[in-house]
């Protein structure tokens, strides 16, 4: 624990650290000084768009479904339930009901939540008062009074009260989707009320967005977090500001802003564009989940209202390569392989790491085949597992985890990729890369891995590792749960799913082991699948492969 701490802290900026020690010692009083007046928008309601819709989570009037378990909400108590799981209470203090489909046949059930909310959570006490949730709230109800629903005088009281303790808990020590969270929130609050402390929100918004979009996202407009989950969230987050800005009639005030905004998203966007799967789902690479995050088609229609157009690759385009996030994607008529050789996250912030460097994805006629594990919860013992190696396709050396990834969010030593390029030639599409992540084991293990994909459909994964000294070496591979294995001892045979079959083949074993796994496409959902363990021991160099036809 203490080495693993010590390796952790050693990424960390001073600056985080000098924050987290202020957010932990310093504990403001909120101020229930009278709020301001709202803006007066009604002449300019008809510029505001509606926004993404969020998928319905309140089924009845105290009943949530989040993270796939329902409860009920009649208790004070109930908001802060100790036997709730942390992000289940997350959830049910950010009120995403309220913008969700059909949600104005839920009004008068919205408008006792949100009585019951400020009555039964006084601040600044409970999870509903930390900086994340507070913030996704200040925007979850701005936006429902934007949409034509009543701001009680209770209500901007409320609001007011949130904003001013928010702007004393900015999440500083989190730089990531946190701050950017925080930041979007004080621009809805500064827009939305009218006079000199709001504008103060406001502008502490504006510098706080304009400065984490230049850090958070790379050069071919991925995030820098790594997880196409939260990619979608922050790209959401960028055209509700662009929204709330231009229909607040601040365009010539910000408009250099708003441009910025503007272009960031319209990267992000074609980023999210190239990397979707076949039905438009993303990769669960890292940590990233169906449902959670806002559909890509929900998010491309809010953009085109807003007037952002963006980029698509061509539709046949046989490669793209997303380097800076890491991704190389090789398709086929019959074929797509979306392959992750990037960095785990910014140094500095990766807990939403998972040891899937090498690791991929695999459709075959439009079929998802070969699949991430994905991310079942943010805590507890499933969360370890789904984080690990074995939960991957990749290798494993010696049982080690590719990378040291600790408690729920953290990591301390780590690899990074090594030489991945990728080339096309004569009807043959091939990637080449590596990792150093296992470089702290004796004979500094590297594994290599190298992708062909060939015209005739077929599709050729073979690892090599280097080093010196004697290693146990287990390569997985993850199918979908519909997915049959019809195998021999020799490593040969067929893989079927919707009466189509691929012909599946690995070579150069000591042997293999088809296991019981898990499929979680969403938090709190567990789908039983099969997973195939090769395994190789010897001296270094070592290699093992599979190989699929299509």
């Amino acid at each position: 624990m203490i080495r693993h701490l010590f390796y952790s802290l050693r990424y960390t900026k001073p600056s985080q650290l000098f924050a987290l020690v202020q957010f932990k010692l310093i504990k403001p009083k909120p101020d229930l000084s009278p709020a301001p007046e709202v803006c007066d928008f009604t002449s300019l309601k008809k510029i505001w768009q509606k926004p993404v819709e969020k998928f319905q989570v309140l089924i009845g009037p105290v009943q949530f479904r989040f993270l796939n378990e329902e409860h009920e909400i009649h208790l004070s108590q109930s908001w802060n339930d100790p036997a709730s799981k942390k992000l289940w209470l997350y959830n049910l203090h950010y009120f995403d009901d309220l913008n969700a489909i059909d949600s104005r046949k839920r009004t008068e059930w919205h408008h006792e939540l949100i009585h019951r909310w400020i009555l039964e959570n006084p601040p600044p006490s409970g999870n509903g008062w930390e900086p994340y949730p507070l913030s996704l709230r200040i925007v979850n109800w701005i936006k429902w009074g934007l949409a034509g629903n009543r701001i009680t005088e209770e209500m901007r009281q409320s609001l007011a009260v949130q904003t001013r303790y928010l702007m004393k808990r900015l999440e500083y020590h989190l730089p990531g989707n946190h701050l950017l969270k925080n930041g979007v929130a004080l621009i809805f609050s500064g827009a939305f009320f009218e006079g000199a402390e709001p504008k103060k929100w406001l502008e502490q918004g504006m510098r706080i967005v304009s400065t984490e979009i230049q850090d958070q996202i790379l050069p071919d407009g991925g995030h820098f977090e790594r997880s196409p989950m939260y990619h979608s969230i922050v790209l959401e987050d960028l055209l509700d500001c662009v929204n709330i800005l231009s229909s607040q009639g601040l365009q010539k005030e910000y408009s250099d802003q708003i441009l910025e905004l503007k272009k960031t998203a319209e990267k992000m966007l074609e980023f999210l564009s190239d990397i979707l799967n076949p039905d438009g789902s993303i990769p669960l690479f890292n940590d990233s989940a169906y449902h959670v995050s806002a559909e890509p088609g929900e998010l491309f229609s809010y953009a085109d209202r807003l007037g952002i157009k963006y980029h698509q690759s061509a539709e046949g385009c046989p490669v793209m390569v997303k380097k800076d996030f890491g991704l190389y994607i090789l398709k086929s008529k019959r074929i797509r392989l979306t392959l992750d050789c990037g960095a785990i996250g910014p140094d500095y912030l990766p807990g939403h790491a998972h040891c899937d460097t090498l690791s991929y994805e695999l459709w075959i006629n439009g079929q998802p085949l070969v699949v991430d594990t994905g991310t079942f919860e943010y805590s507890g013992l499933r969360r370890r597992i789904d984080r690990s190696t074995l939960s991957h396709n990749t290798v494993m050396i010696d049982r080690a985890e590719q990378h040291e990834i600790w408690k729920e969010h953290r990591v301390a030593r780590r690899g990074y990729p090594l030489s991945p390029s990728i080339k096309e030639e004569k009807g043959k599409i091939t990637f080449e890369g590596g990792h150093d992540g296992f470089c702290r084991l004796s004979g500094k293990p590297v594994h290599w891995r190298s992708v062909s994909l060939e015209e005739s459909e077929t599709l050729e994964i073979k690892d090599d590792v280097t080093g010196q000294g004697r290693h146990l070496i287990e390569s997985f591979v993850h199918f979908h749960p519909d997915v049959e294995l019809n195998l021999e001892k020799d490593g040969k045979g067929t893989l079927s799913l919707k009466g189509e079959k691929t012909f599946f083949e690995m070579w150069n074993f000591d042997s293999y082991q088809i296991e019981e796994s898990f499929f979680c496409p969403e938090f709190g959902l567990k789908i039983p699948n099969k997973r195939i363990r090769m395994i190789k021991e010897g001296k270094l160099p070592l290699d093992i492969g599979v190989r699929f036809k299509g």
